[in-house]
Order: structure tokens, then sequence, then C-alpha cells
């Protein structure tokens, strides 16, 4: 596909050939890396500086093998893992580079994309950064794809840009802008976002991925059986905010800090509840507004669903 960008891994790899002949990349090159499409949207949004430095430098440099083991205790999201398997295997990272820098995904990655957007056909397409972060992708602009976590994919990688790609359309569609809201509300914004955006973008691949039993869904399905208790909690919460009865900021805390995987499970149960009820046109048409994709679960109690569209009243684009 048009728009695929290498230049992370191009001075990645300056990095990492550096550190493992125990030697410090400048700081020059730290910032060339940095000031990639990639790694830079990664950094802006997400990430600091610093986490990729240590954890390359710990992965990477053998003079700090005893430091290594040490940490590995506490790799609790598999970061440093994630870093030892490029490490051990640096040949097959670059021959992946190489055939996705040849690959044309387009047709694949498009059609199954735009099944789940109100759009008939898209004029422009995401840019997309391969680097080396996480076993994940990010659906940033550019969207942000890790070449190793493209070789566990296998033949899903078109499947998986997909899923990436429709947040990217869905982020230009949105008819609300959560900044209009007060900082407390920050943390059930980001609930009420990732609910819809992963819910929706996981119709494309986690169907496919259940099916074939494959690593990256290990586990979803009963996430998603188990999803129903979350949403009980958050109506019950968010019924204490309408009544008075508990503060938003303290509602929106815990349901952050409970949400199970980023909101995939959940999100994915409440949109084929939509499907379900009211067909996938139902749910497509939801893709521009959260608010929407809420009411349409019917999983909300009354006063839930009436403070919800008060509060889409004052993050309205409309």
């Amino acid at each position: 596909m048009d728009k695929f960008d290498f230049s992370g891994m191009d001075c990645f790899w300056q990095v990492f050939d550096l550190l493992r002949q125990d030697k410090e990349p400048g700081q020059e090159l730290w910032d060339r890396l940095f000031a990639t499409p990639g790694y830079g949207v990664l950094v802006e949004s997400e990430f600091t500086q610093e986490f990729f430095i240590r954890r390359f430098r710990l992965a990477f440099k053998p003079s700090l093998a005893g430091e290594l083991e040490k940490e590995l205790e506490q790799d609790k999201y598999g970061f440093l893992s994630h870093y030892l398997k490029v490490r051990d295997n640096p040949g097959a990272i670059k021959q992946q580079q190489q055939e996705l820098a040849s690959a044309d995904y387009h047709h694949q990655v498009m059609d199954k994309c735009l099944e789940w957007l109100p759009l008939q056909a898209v004029e422009h397409y995401p840019p997309v950064s391969f680097v080396i972060f996480q076993n994940d992708a990010r659906g940033y602009s550019p969207v942000v794809v890790d070449v190793r976590a493209a070789i566990e994919l296998g033949d899903f990688v078109p499947l998986f840009l997909a899923h990436e790609f429709h947040h990217w359309y869905r982020k230009g569609l949105l008819v609300v802008d959560w900044s209009q809201l007060p900082r407390q509300y920050q943390d059930l914004a980001w609930v009420l976002d990732q609910l819809h955006a992963e819910g929706i973008a996981d119709q494309v691949d986690k169907a496919a991925l259940m099916d074939a039993n494959h690593p990256f869904a290990r586990g979803f399905g009963q996430a998603v059986e188990q999803a129903p208790e979350y949403v009980g909690l958050m109506d019950k919460l968010l019924l204490e905010v309408a009544r008075g009865e508990r503060d938003v900021a303290e509602a929106g805390r815990e349901l952050r800090e409970k949400l199970p995987q980023a909101g995939h499970p959940v999100g994915y149960y409440m949109a084929r509840k939509i499907v379900g009820e009211h067909g996938q046109g139902a749910l497509v048409a939801t893709v521009l507004n959260p608010f929407e994709f809420f009411g349409s679960s019917g999983l909300f109690s009354d006063t839930v669903a009436d403070w919800l569209m008060a509060l889409e009243k004052d993050v309205s684009k409309r």
C-alpha cells in the first residue's frame, strides 16, 4: 500500500547495532529516532522518550544483562520480553520489514474497513509507520504498527491494519469534541471514547482471530462473556452521578481503572448487542457519535441514558 513508512526502523537498527556492541548511541541519533513519524506520534500521544531509551538499553546492551533480569520480573505489559524477541532474531524482523515494504494490501484492508464505516469510498488513506514498540498497533496519525507483531499476525496483517484504519477514519468523522468537557470528566470521557472506538473497530478483526484461535485474541471470548459485569458497574456509578450521589471524577477514575483491556471486550459486547438487535447498519450509523452507540445498546437505565444525552450537548460539534 501507499504511504508505508520505515524511517523509524532505519534509525532503530542504528540504535540496535550500537547497543549490541555495548556502545551508547549519541543524542543526535536518539533525536533522529524520535523525530521519525512513528516514534514521534508514540511519544507525543502515549510514551516518553525515556521509556524507549531505558528499555532499549536494557534489552540490547550486553553489559546490562544483570539489571535486565531484575527488570524482567516487573515487565507487566511485556515490553522487555517483546524487545528480547527482536534482539534474539533480528534477521526475521528485517525479513518481515522487507515483505511489508513490498506487500499490496490495498483492497483487503479497505474493503474490510469500509464494511464498518458510514462511507462508500475514501479519497485518502492513512499514513502507516512501522516501528518496534509493543506487540500491538495504534490508530494514531500515522497509524503505527510493530514489525515484530506483524510476524505473529501472519495472514491477519490486513485485518489488523483495517482495524487501525477504522480508528483513523472514525476520528475524522466524530461529531463530538471531548476536550469541551471540564477536567473532572477526563477519565469518563476516555472510557466512553474507548468503548465506542474499540467496540466497533473490533468488529473488523476479532471474530476471525477468535475463530482461528489466534494468540492476539486468546482469552478474548471469555472477557466478552464477563462484559455485562462491567456494564452493570458503569450503569450503577453513572446512576449515582446523575442523582448527585457520586462525584463524576471519582466515578470516571474507577471506571477507567476497572475497564478490561482498554475497552476491547466490553465495547465488542456492546457492539454485538446492537448488531444482534438492530442489524449491522444500525451499528455503522453510530460511528459518528459515541452517544448514539450507548443509546442503541439498550444496556443502560433510563436515568443514565438521559444523563448521557444531556452530556452529549456539551461536546457536540453540530
